[in-house]
């Protein structure tokens, strides 16, 4: 824009006349009346209007009209702060248009709002009430709205941006209580630049960074960070890919594959056994099954109610090797000693007391030892009459110490030992001979006690 100038009045003066004549007849001023010399003697006195100065110098006999103070244009202001005022003003920026308008005795200054820009320098816009809109009206389905960049000299991986995001405390002060920082952890542009994004938060009066988001994963900022949801702000729900790896501190990993979740490292629980039929089987706890099949489980300790239906071809497995001496499987029943037992010594269920005693071929029917009635091979040792024992019934037992070496599929009798078995029939007068179970190995027993005996004459 030119300079604004003010506007100085100007005039001419009719010829004087000489000797006694005025010294100025009339002054004309274009649009205003005349002045008129009343005299020969009268005086024309110049007066100063707005911005204007008049300086006198009777030395040289001159008159200096200028004008003073503003130049002519109002105060300006930088966001309420008044600039100096000089001779010309200037309009820099993009966008910006400044147009001479002669006619109407103006300068037309326009701000094209559809015109890109960009700040090279930091600015600081404060209104109540203001809002900022950035508007792309391209008519694509995705336009470029706004850049910000950071350009430092000396690029370097990791390199930050951020923008900062800021409220008023209590105290009238403004705290950056949210930031958003995009990041490149490789600026090298002949392999590859990577991004990243990490989202900060105030938390305590402490902004740190929280989350991050690059190429690969979206994962807290720091190991244990963050929680996914909390219990009154819960996430609708969680949806995988296929293959995908729910993995705790790598010691609990549990892997989708085609409608299955295996637990490969850990172990995988539930505290509290459920009671619909569709429950998850728990190890602990009383659970009813109902219409289940167990393929090779290994069931250490059962309570069965009820009647349990054997199909065809099934059968109980028995154990085809026992793997060492005190070893055994099959039928038992728990009771109570009548005496002092070890593993493998055969007793008999005393009638009088229902406790165990040791089995004797030897003793008189009726009387302590009497090999006659129900007889079991003691496999829980007892160390006095009155403790609890546990006694096989039928099955397969292995007792180096207390059995004698064996011959494959020959018989075992009550021996005349208390306690023993042997292999040889008993021959005394009036001894009991009562099979006892068939030698499986030289020291394995298949205990199956005949439910008839003889008495040797």
């Amino acid at each position: 824009m030119s300079r604004l100038r003010p506007s100085i009045p100007w005039f001419r003066l009719a010829p004087f006349g000489s000797g006694g004549s005025n010294s100025f007849e009339t002054i004309v001023v274009a649009g205003q009346s005349n002045v008129v010399a009343d005299s020969s003697t009268d005086t024309i006195t110049l007066v100063a209007g707005s911005n204007i100065t008049i300086t006198t110098n009777a030395a040289t006999d001159t008159i200096t009209i200028a004008a003073s103070g503003s130049t002519g244009y109002a105060t300006v202001q930088e966001e309420g702060v008044s600039l100096a005022q000089e001779a010309t003003i200037n309009f820099i920026g993009i966008g910006l248009t400044a147009v001479d308008d002669a006619g109407n005795s103006r300068t037309n200054v326009t701000f094209n709002e559809n015109a890109a820009f960009a700040w090279t320098a930091a600015h600081t816009h404060t209104v109540a009430g203001l809002v900022s809109t950035l508007t792309n009206t391209t008519d694509n389905a995705s336009v470029q709205v706004a850049i910000f960049q950071g350009d430092r000299a000396t690029m370097a991986d990791n390199d930050e941006a951020y923008l900062t995001l800021r409220l008023s405390d209590d105290g009238g002060t403004q705290k950056e209580v949210a930031r958003i920082t995009w990041a490149a952890p490789d600026v090298n542009a002949g392999t590859s630049v990577d991004g990243r994004l990490d989202f900060s938060v105030m938390t305590a009066g402490t902004l740190a960074k929280e989350l991050q988001l690059s190429g690969a994963d979206l994962s807290p900022s720091t190991s244990g960070g963050l929680t996914l949801g909390t219990t009154s702000l819960p996430f609708g729900g969680v949806f995988i890919n296929s293959g995908a790896t729910i993995n705790a501190n790598n010691d609990a990993i549990i892997t989708h594959s085609a409608g299955i979740f295996t637990v490969s490292t850990g172990d995988f629980r539930v505290t509290t056994a459920g009671t619909n039929t569709a429950s998850v089987v728990t190890v602990g706890g009383t659970q009813t099954l109902t219409n289940k099949t167990l393929t090779s489980p290994a069931i250490n300790t059962a309570t069965l109610g009820g009647h349990q239906t054997m199909l065809e071809n099934a059968a109980l497995l028995l154990d085809p090797a026992l793997s060492a001496d005190g070893t055994y499987n099959g039928i038992v029943r728990g009771g109570t000693a009548g005496t002092t037992l070890a593993f493998g010594d055969l007793v008999y269920l005393d009638p009088t007391d229902s406790r165990w005693e040791l089995a004797d071929a030897n003793v008189a029917a009726g009387a302590d030892g009497d090999s006659r009635g129900v007889l079991g091979i003691c496999v829980l040792a007892a160390g006095a009459d009155g403790n609890a024992t546990t006694v096989l019934l039928h099955g397969i037992v292995r007792a180096d110490a207390a059995f004698p070496a064996m011959t494959v599929n020959n018989p075992m009798y009550v021996s005349e030992t208390a306690g023993d078995i042997t292999g040889t029939q008993p021959t005394t007068t009036d001894v009991v001979i009562r099979i006892v179970g068939v030698a499986l190995t030289s020291d394995e027993l298949f205990f199956n006690p005949d439910q008839t005996w003889d008495t040797h004459t």
